[in-house]
């Protein structure tokens, strides 16, 4: 999830996380939608918000580097344990990867190992997606295809003032 946010920074892009949740439930019937990334004490209420949501939220430590302009949390490794563990404890029979990661290609082939089914959100552009992604061929979904059904807008905005 943080290289989705990642990404939709890039693009200037504000994701409305309840209508993602509506759709990644929708599309994908997920029954837990889990947040991998770094604590930040300025997000909290942003954080305290997803949750109500639905989403859950596994924490790491936030390090910050030299300038202090990047922020890392490191999180792949957690969600390869974490995507393992499920696995084995009988947790899964499909998963919803959203990264643009190669590096996570050894997770997708365990999880494919045990007959999970596995579909990927790129949060990138299908020519910036990692070639070890795409070459295994597993059914996936762009940002970029899809983004207008949860984007944040005004309009948005304007309808939950009124509504509140």
């Amino acid at each position: 999830m943080a290289n989705l946010m990642s990404e939709c920074r890039v693009k200037n892009i504000i994701i409305d996380m309840n209508s993602f949740y509506v759709w990644i439930n929708d599309v994908y019937k997920a029954t837990d939608v889990t947040i991998f990334t770094g604590y930040l004490s300025k997000y909290a209420s942003e954080y305290r918000l997803n949750k109500k949501i639905g989403y859950t939220y596994i924490f790491k430590e936030a390090v910050f580097n030299k300038d202090e302009s990047k922020i890392k949390a490191n999180c792949d490794v957690d969600i390869a344990i974490e995507g393992a563990i499920d696995c084995v404890e009988n947790y899964l029979d499909m998963a919803v990867l959203i990264s643009s990661d190669g590096d996570f290609l050894s997770l997708i082939k365990f999880w494919q190992s045990r007959n999970i089914k596995v579909r990927l959100i790129s949060p990138a552009d299908p020519n910036k997606c990692s070639y070890l992604l795409k070459r295994i061929n597993i059914p996936t979904t762009y940002l970029s295809q899809v983004v207008e059904k949860f984007i944040y807008t005004n309009e948005k905005a304007l309808d939950e003032d009124e509504t509140s």
